[in-house]
């Protein structure tokens, strides 16, 4: 199994994916736009989705849409429910306060810059191709790879034990680790049913 990744690791993996000249040195930068928009939005989205890999790359156009302040993203299936039976809305807001992960940033950027040259038979799906979660494999172990000792050392985790499904495991350690976040959003639920 792999482990989870840390906030600092998801931040840096999404700097990254930007291309973001970090002072911290030994970023591996791959040549195209479109292989930095597409790691960065799919990282992005499978972090604040708190998704499979797989969920992400079947991800349509049709599954998104916005609502008052923030993106909407339905997830049709999952794993523990392949029918969809207990599928339901997630909301995505946008983070203006540090934009290497601001998760609507990176999908404007995605579909301004890269979604000229669909095919035409794949103008539904967010990604197109076949194999979408391992093209993204491939570069988190390739950009792993290329990073400096010093950029390993702040990853907070071995990088042979980081893979695609360490964000979905980061993210969850991540939330968990908020206390009382989940508690009061239930009591708020109850009380006021409304507006949640």
């Amino acid at each position: 199994g792999k482990m989870p990744i840390t906030f600092c690791a998801y931040r840096i993996l999404a700097a990254a994916a930007l291309g973001v000249a970090l002072a911290i040195g030994g970023l591996g930068v791959p040549a195209f736009a479109t292989v930095l928009w597409y790691s960065h939005v799919y990282l992005v989205l499978q972090w604040n989705l708190m998704s499979r890999t797989n969920n992400v790359s079947t991800t349509h156009y049709e599954h998104i849409w916005w609502e008052n302040d923030s993106l909407v993203v339905f997830v049709p299936k999952q794993k523990n429910d392949p029918n969809g039976a207990r599928a339901y809305p997630k909301h995505v807001f946008a983070n203006p306060l540090d934009p290497v992960i601001c998760p609507i940033l990176s999908l404007a950027l995605w579909l301004i810059g890269c979604q000229a040259y669909r095919p035409e038979q794949e103008q539904s799906s967010l990604f197109c191709g076949t194999f979408c979660d391992d093209k993204f494999g491939d570069w988190l172990s390739n950009t792993l790879s290329k990073f400096s000792e010093g950029v390993r050392d702040m990853l907070g985790v071995h990088i042979s034990d980081i893979g695609t499904h360490s964000v979905r495991k980061g993210v969850a350690s991540y939330e968990s680790g908020m206390i009382g976040e989940a508690n009061n959003i239930r009591t708020w639920k109850k009380r006021f049913p409304v507006v949640f």
